[in-house]
C-alpha cells in the first residue's frame, strides 16, 4: 500500500482503535469476537495490512459502527487533503453554481451509491470482477484485483 490508499487505511485503523478503546475492549477481546487473531486486529489498526470488507463489517458490529460508511467517509476525508477544492468538486461532479446544501445532498447520494456499488461488486466472483473492471476500461485490472483480494 502507498499514497492515498495507505492514508485511507491508516485513517480507518485509527478509527478502529479509537472505537475499540471507547468500548473498553482489548485487542484479544475484539479478536475473539470477530474470529481473528490479536495480531491481525493490531495490523488492521496499524494499517500494516488491508482489511477486507467482511472483517471490517464484523468489527463494526462488535464496536457499533457502520463499516462501509466509515470506510467511504474516511476515504473522502483523506482525498480532501490531497485535492484542491476545485479538483475535488470536479471529481464529484459539482457545478460551479451549486450551493453548499446542494453539494451536501449530492455527496450523500454519491456515498449511498458507492456503498451499494461496492457491496454488489464484492459479491461477484473474481472473473466477474475482472470483466466489470475491463468494461470500465481500467488498464491495470490485475493490480486492482490483487489489491481487493
Amino acid at each position: 500500500m502507498e499514497g492515498i490508499e495507505k492514508s485511507i487505511y491508516e485513517a480507518v485503523g485509527k478509527q478502529l482503535k479509537a472505537a475499540r478503546k471507547k468500548k473498553g475492549y482489548s485487542l484479544v477481546e475484539v479478536a475473539k469476537m470477530v474470529g481473528k487473531s490479536k495480531a491481525s486486529i493490531k495490523r488492521y489498526e496499524d494499517a500494516d495490512v488491508r482489511i477486507d470488507i467482511d472483517t471490517l463489517e464484523a468489527i463494526g458490529r462488535v464496536l457499533d459502527f457502520d463499516a462501509k460508511k466509515l470506510f467511504v467517509s474516511t476515504g473522502m476525508e483523506v482525498m480532501d487533503g490531497f485535492l484542491s477544492d476545485s479538483e475535488y468538486d470536479a471529481r464529484l461532479g459539482f457545478k460551479p453554481e451549486m450551493d453548499i446544501s446542494e453539494k451536501k445532498e449530492f455527496t450523500s447520494f454519491l456515498i449511498s451509491l458507492a456503498d451499494k456499488l461496492l457491496e454488489n461488486f464484492m459479491r461477484l466472483d473474481i472473473d466477474q470482477q475482472r470483466i466489470v473492471l475491463m468494461m470500465l476500461k481500467f488498464d491495470n485490472v490485475e493490480e486492482i484485483l490483487d489489491r481487493i483480494h
